[in-house]
């Protein structure tokens, strides 16, 4: 939902930081979301969210190197479906 996406990255990047939950717990999750990004990523494009997403990406290349040209791709794929420029700069004026 993209009125509570910025609040909800910050909090799932908040958990993921302090390590509040095993990586081994969440993985499955990580995976599935990190995968289906464009389904089940965040909704917009905004400062907590681009930061969600670099920490999935930090994290899933750390417990998974074999897969990081895939989860590279996941993620890029998702910032260019969620990044409108000629909306913002229209936006503004």
């Amino acid at each position: 939902m993209t009125g509570t996406c910025r609040a909800g990255s910050f909090l799932l990047y908040a958990i993921l930081g302090e390590e509040l939950l095993p990586y081994n717990e969440i993985m499955g999750d990580i995976s599935d979301m990190v995968t289906t990004a464009d389904v089940n990523g965040p909704a917009v494009l905004v400062d907590s969210s681009l930061m969600l997403m670099t920490a999935l990406l930090q994290l899933r290349n750390h417990h998974l190197p074999n897969a990081s040209h895939a989860t590279n791709n996941h993620i890029v794929r998702w910032m260019l479906s969620r990044w409108f420029p000629g909306e913002c700069a229209s936006s503004h004026n």
